[in-house]
């Protein structure tokens, strides 16, 4: 509707009061994406350069010992919800194999996996956009009761 009448005088002074928390949501999507074609694919090597080889080697050996691997000419046939749920899965799983809790990912059965999720999905509804970081930070909750016990 044309230019403003008056322009501002001079620059913003100082910090900012607040500073903000956490990160945009839709960067935690994108990092689940590039997760999951770096485990499937080998791509996007140097934003998980602090992976190692070996590392790589133990999420998938995790991942096929609970089927969970998805093989590169399948995930065409996937749709966006159900390639959300593997890339929450992979993620999940990467996050407990950094964590105190790897050795005890050795107990863990599929079905216990899948339970967990299902008991996830029903606390927090399906996984969105809107609410992916509370879903992955209560099925780790949930994973790890399963182990403590």
């Amino acid at each position: 509707m044309g230019q403003a009448e008056v322009k501002a005088e001079g620059t913003a002074q100082g910090a900012a009061l607040v500073r903000a928390e956490g990160m945009a949501q839709g960067y935690i999507i994108t990092i689940l994406y590039l997760f999951f074609n770096y485990i499937n694919k080998g791509e996007n090597r140097k934003i998980f350069k602090n992976i190692s080889e070996d590392q790589t080697k133990g999420i998938r050996n995790y991942l096929k010992k609970w089927e969970l691997l998805v093989p590169e000419n399948s995930v065409q046939y996937l749709n966006q919800t159900q390639i959300l749920r593997y890339e929450i899965l992979y993620w999940t799983i990467k996050e407990m194999y950094f964590s105190p809790y790897k050795m005890l990912l050795n107990s863990l059965k599929k079905e216990e996996i899948n339970n967990k999720f299902l008991k996830t999905e029903k606390y927090c509804g399906e996984p969105s956009e809107e609410n992916i970081v509370k879903f992955i930070n209560y099925f780790i909750v949930c994973l790890r009761e399963k182990i403590d016990k």
